[in-house]
C-alpha cells in the first residue's frame, strides 16, 4: 500500500480485509441486530432481524462442568457471526482449558456494523448487543456459587464490554451508598434510556462490593473511548481491567493506543498491553496465538515465562507491579494466585 494514501482510506482498506478474512471462513448474514417488531410476519422475521443471543462451548475436554466456581463469557467483535464466535470461542476454551458463553455481538455486515461502532464511539450510544451481554455478566456476578466471572471481549466486543460497566453503575452499591436505582430510580432510567438501552436498571437488585469484585475483563484490540472501573475508590479499583493491543492493529488505534489519546477524549482504565510490531486484528490468528506462542509450554498450568512477552506494559507507572498480564495465569486451565 503507498505510504501517501490518505489514513482514512489505509484504515478502511485494513478493516475490510480483516473482514474478507472473516467472511471466508463463515457467512456473515447483513440482517439488523435487533428483535423484529411484532408487526412483522415472524415466519421471515428472521431473514432480515437476527437479535444478539447466548450460547455456550464446551472445554478443551468437552466438559461443561470444568472450574464450576467461574464464569467465562465472551464478547465477540465486528463482523462476526455465530459460526466465527464459536470459533473464537473454541480457541479461548482450548487456551485456557475453560468452558466458555459466547454473548454473540450479532452482525449487520460490514457497512452496518462500523456505522453501529461509530455511533457507539462518537456518541455513546448503546448496541442491541450490550443489552443480552449485562444479564449474562449481571446474573452470573450474582450467582453465590461463582467466586470468578471473567470477560474476554474484542474489537466491538470491547465497546459493548465498556457500556455494560457504565449500566453496571447504575445498579451499584458502593459501600453504604445507595445505588441510583434506589436513590433516584427515575433518574437512572432515563439514563439508560438516553444512552439507547433498552434495559431499565430498576428491574435488577443492587450489585453488591463483594459481587463486583469478582469481575475481570481482558479487552483484546480495545477500541473503547471511555472504560472506567465501577469503583476506583475500594481497596483495589473493581473489577479488574486489562487490555492488549498490537501496534499496528488500526481497530486497536482507535481507541487503547490511539496517538495523543487525551486530546482524544480517550480514558481506558487499567494495564495497557502493546505487541511491539504486531500487525493484524483478528482474535485467534493475530492475538490468542501469539499469546499461545509466547506463554504456553506442554501442560504447566499458567505461563512459561514470568515476562509480559510477546506484549509490553506501556503505563508501568500507574501499574509497577504488574510484570505480566493476568490472563496468563489462567493458560492451561492455570489460576491467578489465591487473594491477588
Amino acid at each position: 500500500m503507498a505510504t501517501g494514501t490518505p489514513l482514512g482510506v489505509r484504515a478502511a482498506v485494513l478493516v475490510a480485509r480483516a473482514a474478507h478474512s472473516q467472511v471466508r471462513r463463515g457467512r456473515c448474514d447483513p440482517v439488523i441486530s435487533d428483535d423484529a417488531p411484532s408487526w412483522f410476519p415472524e415466519p421471515v422475521a428472521p431473514l432480515f432481524w437476527h437479535p444478539s443471543g447466548v450460547a455456550q462451548h464446551p472445554d478443551h475436554d468437552a466438559s461443561w462442568t470444568s472450574h464450576p466456581r467461574e464464569a467465562w463469557l465472551f464478547i465477540n467483535g465486528i463482523m462476526t457471526n455465530a459460526a466465527i464466535a464459536d470459533l473464537n470461542g473454541a480457541y479461548l476454551a482450548e487456551l485456557f482449558h475453560r468452558p466458555i458463553t459466547l454473548v454473540e455481538n450479532s452482525t449487520d455486515g460490514l457497512l452496518e456494523d462500523l456505522v453501529e461502532c461509530a455511533r457507539e464511539k462518537s456518541f455513546g450510544r448503546i448496541s442491541e448487543a450490550t443489552d443480552s451481554a449485562f444479564p449474562a455478566i449481571y446474573d452470573a456476578l450474582k450467582d453465590p456459587d461463582k467466586e470468578r466471572v471473567v470477560v474476554v471481549a474484542h474489537s466491538q466486543g470491547t465497546i459493548i464490554a465498556a457500556a455494560a460497566l457504565r449500566f453496571m453503575q447504575l445498579v451499584y452499591r458502593n459501600g453504604q451508598r445507595r445505588p441510583p436505582i434506589l436513590s433516584d430510580p427515575k433518574a437512572a432510567c432515563a439514563t439508560a434510556r438516553d444512552a439507547g438501552m433498552k434495559l431499565l436498571p430498576t428491574d435488577f437488585e443492587p450489585l453488591e462490593r463483594s459481587e463486583l469484585s469478582k469481575l475481570e475483563v481482558y479487552c483484546f484490540a480495545n477500541c473503547a473511548t471511555q472504560m472506567h472501573y465501577v469503583d476506583a475508590t475500594a481497596g483495589r479499583r473493581l473489577p479488574w481491567i486489562e487490555s492488549y493491543g498490537n501496534e499496528f492493529d488500526i481497530v486497536a488505534r482507535l481507541g487503547m493506543l490511539a496517538p495523543h489519546a487525551g486530546e482524544r477524549a480517550i480514558s481506558i482504565d487499567g494495564p495497557l498491553y502493546q505487541h511491539d510490531g504486531a500487525w493484524g486484528h483478528l482474535l485467534n490468528r493475530h492475538y490468542l496465538r501469539a499469546i499461545d506462542r509466547g506463554q504456553r509450554t506442554g501442560h504447566k498450568h499458567g505461563p512459561a515465562h514470568e515476562c509480559a512477552a510477546p506484549y509490553v506494559l506501556l503505563n508501568p507507572d500507574d501499574f509497577p507491579e504488574e510484570r505480566q498480564p493476568r490472563i496468563y495465569r489462567y493458560i492451561n486451565g492455570g489460576s491467578p494466585v489465591p487473594g491477588s
